[in-house]
């Protein structure tokens, strides 16, 4: 009896033996298998604790950033990782364990090779507490030389496309106003046709300013300017434009003093007049306002409207290039998508910012900063 019980007992342990090696060979062609996959993707990932250190690091990303893993392994991605500017990393690093939420930036790498860096959070148990993040590793070159050509072809088609259309607009305006013997509704088409024309020329300009932007060749004069002076003369223009569609447009003219900017005088009267098109455009009944005040060393400029709004989900694209919002009147008006990108630009140009509140239904509000003399 003795016997047979210890026999049962050594069968049953030698069982448990070949169950748990078993479980082991699968977990380890199933890791093995999860490693293949991971390898395969098309952009290689490493993955790190919530301290920053690197706990998993593919072959691809290795090869991208020419760092074996032995040499990346335990050790603070944002300072091991041959990747400019370092403070760029070290801010990132921070502002994900900030926010705890997908976030992503741009750097230089091995061979000047631009890389773009993506944080996802990982999640640990039921409670979602973030354990760390995986990183995945984007290759840009040929993006970044596929824009590049495209500046190029724009650059060429908006310098092409300059002359002819200014001469057409000469001969129009010509015709306008020294043909007397014209009937009403002729005159009536040419002036459409002179509008058309006008709006052909805006888009080339702001085809130029792309490309002088992208290209890094734009020249930006920082001076002492009257910003009041500014807004009240561009205003002078857009309030006939807005009167023609039954809108009011208001300066609210600040109560205090309002210090000299320091700007580039082309630049922001390029940015009142992108915005001020956009918020006439857009609105269909209403007003618009302008206000300026004074915060610490920035002056800020705000244009409010009364139209349309936009959607929560294209808020996040409206200073791309070529991104128009999605509403119906978008159907009825006619622009190049470059307007709202180019206004960002300069501004930051300049030292400051722009920004929009908004809600849909309830008109925008666009407010650029900058810098007080």
């Amino acid at each position: 009896m003795f016997g047979l019980s210890k026999n049962k007992t050594k069968g049953s342990k030698q069982d448990n033996a070949q169950i748990d090696k078993q479980k082991l060979e699968k977990l380890t062609y199933a890791l093995s298998q999860l490693r293949e996959i991971v390898n395969s993707l098309a952009n290689p990932i490493f993955a790190f604790e919530f301290d920053g250190s690197i706990y998993y690091f593919s072959q691809g990303a290795s090869k991208i950033l020419k760092k074996p893993l032995p040499a990346v392994l335990g050790r603070k991605w944002f300072v091991v990782l041959p990747l400019e500017p370092k403070d760029k990393m070290r801010e990132m690093y921070s502002n994900f364990v900030d926010k705890k939420q997908k976030i992503s930036g741009e750097f230089t790498g091995p061979d000047n090779r631009p890389i773009e860096l993506v944080i996802s959070p990982i999640h640990f148990g039921q409670g979602g507490v973030v354990s760390g993040g995986v990183v995945e590793i984007i290759d840009l070159t040929q993006k970044k030389q596929f824009q590049q050509r495209q500046i190029d072809f724009i650059s060429f088609i908006s310098h092409e496309l300059r002359t002819p259309i200014s001469s057409a607009k000469g001969y129009l305006d010509v015709v306008l106003h020294e043909a007397d013997y014209l009937k009403p509704e002729h005159k009536k088409f040419l002036e459409r046709a002179m509008a058309s024309t006008q709006r052909q020329a805006d888009t080339v300009e702001k085809l130029i300013d792309l490309s002088n932007l992208e290209r890094g060749q734009m020249i930006v004069t920082l001076e002492e300017i009257d910003i009041i002076a500014e807004i009240q003369d561009v205003i002078a223009y857009w309030r006939d434009v807005a009167s023609k569609k039954s809108l009011s447009l208001n300066f609210l003219y600040p109560k205090f003093n309002i210090p000299h900017v320091k700007a580039d005088v082309t630049l922001l009267r390029t940015i009142l007049n992108n915005l001020l098109d956009n918020a006439t455009k857009y609105t269909k009944e209403g007003s618009i306002e302008v206000s300026l005040y004074q915060k610490e060393s920035f002056v800020y400029v705000a244009i409010k409207d009364t139209g349309p709004g936009i959607a929560e989900d294209i808020q996040k694209e409206i200073f791309e290039k070529f991104v128009r919002g999605e509403h119906s009147m978008t159907e009825t008006t006619q622009g190049s998508g470059l307007g709202l990108y180019l206004a960002k630009r300069f501004t930051e140009q300049m030292g400051g910012k722009l920004t929009l509140e908004t809600k849909l239904g309830e008109g925008s509000t666009f407010t650029f900063s900058l810098p007080v003399f």
